[in-house]
């Protein structure tokens, strides 16, 4: 399930992560998802398990019981 987010940023804030973007090759959504999976992952909030048999990402994390 894919759940989307609405972000405000203030404009040295946004100007920044375009600028980490563009130099990583990405548009700035792609960079604030980057950004969250790594930390997330860093505080042991996620896991990820690449499933050889089809190359997919399997994330697991903490169940808050919605659906």
């Amino acid at each position: 399930m894919i759940v989307r987010v609405k972000l405000a940023l203030e404009q040295p804030e946004y100007s920044a992560l375009l600028h980490l973007a563009l130099s990583e090759f990405r548009g700035p959504e792609m960079q604030l998802h980057y950004i969250l999976r790594k930390e997330l992952k860093r505080r042991g909030l996620i896991t990820e398990e690449i499933r050889a048999s089809d190359h997919r990402t399997v994330i697991h994390g903490v169940d808050n019981g919605s659906k």
